[in-house]
Order: structure tokens, then sequence, then C-alpha cells
């Protein structure tokens, strides 16, 4: 008599997150160190974001980021917002940040915005 063959499920995880997410395709700057570069935010929440960006970076290390909020205040104007994080985990995916502090700003010149034409479709 043969043995009677089991089925192996993959038992999905439940999302440990305290905080929920919301999906966003925004570009970014970052600072990491004395390396600068650019990114996309792909989601946020109140304690971070997911970023896709060009290299992994050290996990446990300070970031900086600035954004151009999507929505715009008042005659038109870009708020930008400059986040101090640290990089929670890092792969070809993309860079979790958890926010530590953040700080918004408008922009003396219009131009100067880091986005001009919007949200990034990718």
């Amino acid at each position: 008599m043969s043995p009677t063959p089991t089925l192996k499920r993959k038992l999905s995880t439940p999302d440990r997150r305290s905080n929920p997410r919301f999906p966003m395709s925004v570009r970014a700057t970052y600072v990491v160190g004395r390396h600068r570069g650019n990114g996309v935010i792909r989601n946020v929440s109140s304690g971070g974001f997911f970023v896709r960006i060009d290299r992994i970076l050290p996990v446990g290390g300070p970031i900086r980021l600035l954004l151009d909020w999507p929505a715009k205040l008042g005659h038109g104007h870009t708020l930008q917002l400059a986040v101090k994080g640290r990089v929670l985990r890092s792969t070809g995916e993309g860079t979790a940040i958890e926010l530590l502090s953040y700080e918004t700003r408008v922009p003396a010149n219009p131009a100067s915005s880091l986005n001009p034409t919007g949200p990034v479709n990718e």
C-alpha cells in the first residue's frame, strides 16, 4: 500500500504592518552619505515609504528624500516634502524607508520643482 500523498499549501503570511499603505508614483531625489540619486515613490504610509531606486542601500543607514507632493496648493504651487528616514530593507525591488521626520516646503521659485510634469506613469 502506497503512502497517502499530501498536498502542501503555501499559507499566506498576514500583513503585519501597523500602518496602511497607499500606492503612488512620484519622482523623488534621495541622498545617502555623499551619494545623490533619483527614485520613484511606489507607496507611502504614516510610518514610511517604499522607493524604487537605482542601487541597494545599507540597511540601518540614514537617508533623506525630497519629493513634490502630488496635490497642488492654491494657484498651482507645488508643495515639497523633505523627509529624514532610516533604511529598513533594500533589495533589487526597492528600498523600504522608516519615516523619522519631515517638513513641508513651498519652493520660492516654482521652476525649482523636482517634478514639473506630475506623477510618474510606469
